[in-house]
């Protein structure tokens, strides 16, 4: 009988089999691995999601907490103000206060019947004795401060706002009536919308029972409707709580959290659009399936030809030792690349060990390259360098990922350079980072030309001091001589004779003046007072005592309010006020009388000073012009004057670290500018 199978043949299936197997399990193991980390970071992505959920709640509320902290003060101060003042005065004030803050709908002050006393509403007086706002603080005169719940307006029913009231004591603690600020939550709406940049984010406000208030971005509808989340709250989302649905409102799945804003009836809201948070996971899913059927596929057809796994391993192996010589040639291209730039570039690893350098690099420290590389920044740096270049890898994240300092940099036989380093976080595939590249500028040249360039404008400058002082002299003696001719001369030369000298005589004059002006120009940075604190309302004022004449004989008004204390040349401030309200005062309007402000605006660590003014206005194509020397807009038959007035200004203004513009148009009066400095307590303020 013969065998149903041959020898040779037996052993053939198992092994057939056994290599299935073997491709089906490691198939199925890394499905479910691959499986487990796409759960892992669908998971991940909806934590960050959320945490940047409650990050922007975090930025909401102490945005609006701040904005109505503002208000409350602002309340406070008109419960303070003394009645003396008159209701006109302290409607004015107002007034001013509801314009400096957007938030404020309205301001106003009620006796103890409940009645307006001063509002910024008008003449029209409501009637609002039975407001909550009056009637908790004349129940209850304990009560310093009550917020009402969110209204509609009734002049405005598609504005809400809410109430924040102060009540107002006798000096023997009697009721004596209340000062009520009204909070425009749409204003507040849109303020949220300037500051929210996040890709599919939104912004909710509420009253405690869910009704929305505000939405931004805007939706038709959305304002009034009650969200679902809060059906049996009556008192909103005391603590932080987060979780996902749908929104009622655009009916797209989103992250949502929530929180009641300490002290204010509201609660605050940010949505994200789960499909932007898990936007890259889908990319991932894609790749993932994609991947999961090549490794499956490519299982199953190696368990098929298992017969083969001898030569692929061979080529694999080749093909590997081709990757390490592309790997090879890359890194040497790479090096080569860098050895061609001029400029010193190197890279350090987190820790600070110099990881690779180009040969710019190794001339500008003066070391070889097993010197440097496998060494820290103290090892072969100057101490001044190092003090500024070291810093941790996270410190320049969180830096922006980049920082530049300009510093001392003597080589090793200690020849002084000046450089500036640029610094750069490089982030790898991994959380934190792989590197930080460093680049060096050599600046010494160029601080040398800056050198030599001061020392050639400071020459320039007495140079122009001298020449201009040295001229006068001989123009007054043309100027005396052709008087003298015209005094011994006058009944011997004809009418063209004598006209010709008036022309020279008034052309000296005009020399006179000009050179004056450049004089005078000049002793704005020769001359100058040290610097020291200067009240610019005083300024202001001496500059009208000297304006005195000038603004009696045009009947103009000249309001000076308050201004700042700085850091200046008194002498000079003096003259910058002096000619800013001249020029103002020169160039008014024939048939109106000049009218002219000056204010003052805090702008981050500077003041703004504004001189306003009624008058004749300036083109817009001409504002360059007039803040250089010598440059005039008007013949001198129009005005009288040499161009050098504003010149000076400008000069004054940059010394002081300012700058100073002109913001007009021809016939609607004009607006100089000027920022300095403020003082270094109010900047750390």
């Amino acid at each position: 009988m013969k065998p149903l199978m041959s020898k040779d043949a037996s052993p053939h299936i198992p092994a057939r089999r056994l290599a299935l197997l073997t491709g089906v399990l490691f198939a199925l193991a890394f499905n479910i691995l691959l499986g487990a980390w796409l759960m892992g970071l669908y998971q991940s992505m909806l934590e960050r999601g959320r945490a940047t959920a409650e990050g922007l709640i975090a930025v909401f509320m102490t945005h609006t907490g701040r904005i109505l902290g503002e208000i409350d003060r602002t309340a406070l101060e008109f419960r303070d103000y003394p009645l003396k003042l008159g209701q006109s005065e302290i409607e004015r004030i107002m007034l001013y206060k509801r314009a400096q803050q957007s938030a404020i709908l309205n301001i106003f002050r009620l006796n103890a019947q409940g009645e307006i006393t001063a509002w910024t509403g008008g003449d029209w007086r409501p009637e609002v004795s039975d407001r909550p706002y009056f009637t908790k603080h004349r129940d209850n005169p304990e009560v310093e401060r009550f917020v009402d719940g969110p209204m509609r307006s009734r002049l405005s029913p598609t504005k809400w706002f809410i109430s924040l009231s102060h009540g107002i004591k006798k000096p023997d603690g009697t009721f004596d009536g209340s000062v009520v600020v009204t909070i425009d939550l749409v204003s507040l709406a849109h303020e949220y919308q300037a500051i929210l940049d996040t890709p599919g984010a939104s912004v909710v406000m509420t009253d405690l029972k869910g009704r929305v208030l505000m939405r931004q971005p805007e939706v038709e509808g959305a304002v009034g409707s009650m969200l679902p989340s809060f059906q049996g709250r009556e008192n909103g989302y005391p603590e932080l709580m987060h979780w996902t649905a749908l929104s009622p409102i655009d009916r797209q799945e989103r992250l949502v959290a929530f929180r009641n804003l300490p002290g204010y009836p509201l609660t605050i809201g940010v949505t994200l659009l789960k499909s932007k948070v898990l936007s890259g996971w889908y990319t991932y899913l894609a790749l993932a399936l994609f991947l999961s059927l090549a490794v499956t596929s490519a299982t199953f057809l190696a368990s098929q030809r298992i017969a083969g796994s001898l030569a692929r391993r061979e080529h694999a192996i080749r093909r590997l030792r081709e990757s390490r010589a592309i790997v090879t040639a890359q890194l040497q291209y790479q090096q080569t690349l860098l050895n061609a730039i001029p400029v010193p570039i190197a890279t350090s690893d987190t820790n600070g060990v110099f990881i690779q350098c180009n040969n710019a690099f190794l001339r500008w420290t003066g070391y070889s390259v097993t010197e440097v590389l496998g060494r820290t920044c103290q090892d072969i740096l100057p101490a001044n360098v190092v003090e500024k270049y070291r810093q941790r890898f996270e410190d320049l994240l969180e830096a922006g990922g980049q920082i530049q300092f300009e510093t001392a940099w003597a080589d090793r036989q200690g020849a002084e350079r000046r450089a500036v380093v640029y610094r750069t976080a490089h982030q790898g595939l991994e959380k934190l980072g792989s590197a930080v590249i460093s680049i060096v500028i050599d600046i010494t040249s160029q601080k040398q030309i800056e050198d030599e360039l001061k020392r050639s404008n400071a020459e320039l400058e007495q140079f122009s001091y001298a020449i201009s002082h040295d001229l006068q002299e001989p123009l007054r003696m043309v100027s005396s001589y052709l008087a003298l001719v015209e005094r011994r001369y006058k009944q011997v030369l004809d009418k063209d004779g004598l006209e010709f000298i008036d022309f020279a005589v008034d052309g000296a004059k005009r020399m006179s003046g000009m050179i004056q002006g450049l004089l005078e120009y000049s002793r704005v940075n020769r001359k100058g007072e040290s610097f020291r604190p200067v009240d610019l309302t005083q300024a202001a004022q001496d500059a009208l005592v000297n304006l005195a004449l000038a603004i009696s004989e045009c009947g103009g008004t000249v309001d000076v309010q308050s201004l700042p204390v700085v850091n200046g040349d008194p002498g000079q401030l003096m003259r910058l006020m002096q000619n800013l309200i001249g020029n103002a005062l020169k160039y008014r309007k024939p048939d109106e009388a000049a009218k002219v402000t000056i204010s003052s605006a805090r702008q981050d660590d500077h003041w703004a000073i504004t001189v306003a003014d009624n008058g004749i206005g300036i083109a817009p194509e001409n504002a360059d012009r007039l803040f250089k020397v010598f440059q005039r807009l008007h013949s001198r038959t129009q005005y009288e004057g040499f161009g050098i007035g504003l010149a000076v200004c400008r000069r004054i203004v940059e010394r002081h670290g300012g700058r100073i513009w002109v913001e007009s148009e021809a016939g609607q009066g004009s607006r100089f500018i000027f920022t300095l400095p403020a003082l270094p307590k109010e900047a750390d303020a």
